[in-house]
């Protein structure tokens, strides 16, 4: 395989790594991925429900006075739960974005207010700390919940967001952090009470999404210390749909395809994808049945074909894109072994391709639109 880089041809894996480094490469994957997005299950799940989670925020106490502090409903909340890369996060992000206005009562209409936040590595209290920060009041210090619960709302109140996103609340509520039960039930109950706390506030009540790994939803069990009570109030779970985020399956094949199709026609790619490829069904077992993990391998692997000098898309382009992040060898490369339904990519892959993504965020603040 040669690469055009715009002055030479290349043909190892480390010039391919040379290219995605280039210029035009993120220059056009930015493209794709800022494109409008296609209509996945997987996405017109997540929009649904928190479209629907919005527009319930219009609910009044008392019919008799306007809509407004101190005349609203306790809102609800949404938990989102699926594996890394099953487009959780995407799906939020576009959903919050593109939220209806608040209909009143009398034909009123109030515009939405949202807020993202994805939470990062860490305890409890460094949560409500980071949540703080992102609600305008940046503190150093580690906030106890009783202090910390007030000033929150104090913000909430403020700002009257209708909508807040807490994301991956499992970075914070991982059980590989913590080696006992108590102490990873402590920091749920910190967690989940605050939740319970912003959607149940007496004057300005916040719709909540929050979203995390399948581990999540254990923790909503967890007991407290010391009794029978769950960490996660029984009202917490009577006031918040869970959603599991579905998995691809192979009939979900074609639709990849077409996605793919798009792609190229949006970097005037020629797609020499063989009809006997299979690459459908190969890209539903490299991304490890995530939709959102499928959609970045693919639209890497167009932009990697944008970059040669004749800009056609071959099986060639996934398999390097799978190889550099997740250092498989070629035998234990979906897109190129022959017999690939026998391979385990979970157990043959040296890194996890979300974990490599992850890493390579990190590592490049200057390219942090592209993630």
């Amino acid at each position: 395989m040669t690469i055009d880089t715009g002055t030479a041809d290349i043909s190892s894996l480390q010039d391919v790594l040379g290219a995605m480094q280039s210029a035009k490469y993120h220059r056009n994957l930015r493209q794709l991925m800022g494109r409008m997005p296609f209509e996945t299950p997987q996405l017109k799940l997540v929009q649904a429900s928190i479209h629907r989670l919005h527009l319930e925020a219009g609910a009044v106490l008392n019919e008799g006075d306007e809509w407004g502090e101190g005349n609203r409903k306790p809102s609800r909340g949404v938990i989102i739960v699926g594996d890394n890369g099953a487009s959780k996060s995407y799906s939020i992000q576009y959903a919050l974005a593109s939220l209806p206005p608040i209909t009143l009562k009398g034909g009123g209409r109030h515009p939405p207010n949202p807020l993202y936040w994805e939470a990062s590595n860490g305890e409890a209290r460094a949560w409500l700390r980071d949540l703080l920060a992102k609600l305008g009041y940046p503190t150093t210090r580690m906030p106890s919940p009783e202090l910390a619960m007030p000033q929150i709302a104090a913000r909430l109140r403020g700002q009257k967001l209708t909508m807040l996103g807490c994301d991956e609340i499992s970075r914070v509520l991982n059980p590989r952090n913590f080696p006992g039960r108590s102490k990873l039930a402590a920091q749920a109950e910190i967690v989940w009470t605050q939740i319970i706390q912003m959607i149940s506030d007496p004057v300005w009540p916040t719709p909540i999404v929050a979203a995390g790994t399948m581990e999540l939803v254990d923790t909503l069990h967890l007991l407290r210390s010391g009794s029978n009570v769950p960490v996660a109030r029984g009202d917490l779970l009577r006031r918040c749909d869970l959603i599991v985020m579905p998995s691809l399956t192979m009939d979900d094949a074609d639709a990849l395809c077409g996605y793919i199709d798009a792609y190229c026609t949006e970097l005037n790619v020629t797609n020499h994808l063989k009809e006997g490829s299979d690459v459908g069904n190969r890209l539903v077992n490299a991304s490890r049945r995530g939709m959102g993990t499928a959609l970045e391998i693919a639209q890497r692997a167009v932009a990697l074909a944008s970059v040669r000098r004749r800009g056609a898309l071959s099986i060639r382009d996934f398999a390097n894109v799978l190889a550099v992040f997740t250092s498989c060898s070629e035998e234990n490369n979906i897109f190129l072994a022959n017999d690939w339904t026998r391979i385990d990519f979970q157990k043959v892959a040296a890194v996890d391709f979300e974990d490599a993504r992850n890493a390579t965020k990190s590592s490049n603040a200057d390219l942090e639109g592209l993630f």
